[in-house]
């Protein structure tokens, strides 16, 4: 089975296939082609764009031209006002007004994407354990660092979040992404509802994110993170996502858990250079990576950004290989860093 993995073939993209000799010019990202994520804990704080920047220089839209604002979290609560959850048996505390948030965003020149994690969620595996991914033992929730996930066959939990995209329909919002739209990287999982074979999880998440397609206004477009590096068990495969989407987001982060070790940045990026995957050039199109934006090693205080060097360096990169946009993410939505790697 073909995998998102093949995408990242192509993300740092062999160009040849894609722009010719048009790859070898250089090229620079301008502030336009660069988006960053925005934490719930973020997004609506008064003092955000200092935050995001510095109280010299507020991030600004001369700075990047894409906000990813993370309107749902591994936790499964909702961080807005929202008619949904009670009608599905859950109840959240968030009042905020999700469309003035949102236009004060875009009253400073950004676009915004509507972020939400879709089959990580504690909050409905706690309402509805019935519906949880289980442990080995088949009985209890399974549980991982980040929380617990959703059986992505599940028809209960589809009639939730695709009650959350239509109502997202209503919202200023240019993009909504769905993150974790995925089955758990874990092995020594069970499901309530899925079929064993990967071939058919595959089809499973296809079909859902179609679904999703159809409950969102046509005029928002729709994307999906997924893995850069994985095992099959997520069953992510680009090949049925891509007819689907407008846009596919493969995450290039070296330092995440399972992206090759032992090898110097360059030699990693040099690797998914030369990686060819069998897609359709109209697939390729689509790809607009996130790239790491995060300390390879957090220290406290210094805000888990990356070193301007390195980020500088997936900026370049990016820029040579033909591709028009990317992503940026740092979980404390510090970007002062990138800022200056762009400069």
């Amino acid at each position: 089975m073909g995998t998102c993995r093949q995408a990242v073939a192509i993300v740092v993209l062999a160009c040849a296939a894609l722009l010719g000799t048009a790859c070898r010019r250089e090229r620079k990202l301008a502030a336009e082609d660069v988006g960053v994520f925005v934490g719930a804990g973020m997004f609506a704080v008064n003092d955000a764009f200092d935050r995001m920047g510095t109280p010299e220089h507020p991030l600004s839209s001369r700075d990047v031209g894409t906000v990813v604002l993370q309107f749902k979290d591994s936790d499964g609560a909702l961080k807005y006002d929202s008619a949904v959850p009670a009608r599905h048996g859950l109840s959240f505390d968030a009042k905020l007004d999700l469309d003035a948030v949102i236009n004060v965003y875009r009253s400073r020149g950004f676009r915004v994407i509507g972020y939400l994690q879709v089959f990580k969620d504690a909050a409905f595996a706690n309402a509805h354990p019935s519906e949880a991914v289980r442990d080995a033992t088949g009985v209890a929730t399974f549980r991982d660092g980040y929380g617990a996930f959703i059986d992505p066959a599940s028809t209960l939990y589809a009639s939730y979040f695709l009650d959350l995209v239509k109502e997202l329909s209503s919202h200023p919002i240019d993009e909504l992404m769905l993150d974790y739209i995925r089955y758990p990287e874990y092995e020594e999982v069970r499901f309530p509802h899925s079929a064993n074979d990967l071939t058919t999880r595959a089809q499973t998440i296809a079909s859902f994110v179609g679904q999703v397609r159809g409950a969102l206004d046509p005029k928002i477009r729709l994307s999906t993170a997924v893995f850069a590096q994985s095992k099959g068990v997520v069953a992510q495969d680009c090949r049925l996502l891509c007819p689907i989407v407008d846009v596919i987001s493969p995450m290039i982060y070296p330092s995440l858990p399972g992206a090759p070790r032992g090898l110097a940045w360059t030699e990693i990026y040099d690797q998914f250079i030369e990686r060819l995957a069998n897609l359709p050039k109209s697939c390729i199109g689509k790809i607009r990576p996130f790239l790491q934006g995060y300390a390879e090693t957090p220290v406290r205080g210094d805000d888990n950004q990356l070193p301007v060097e390195l980020m500088r360096y997936q900026l370049v990169q990016a820029a040579r290989s033909g591709l028009r946009n990317v992503l940026v993410f740092n979980s404390r939505s510090r970007y002062s860093n990138l800022v200056t790697a762009m400069d």
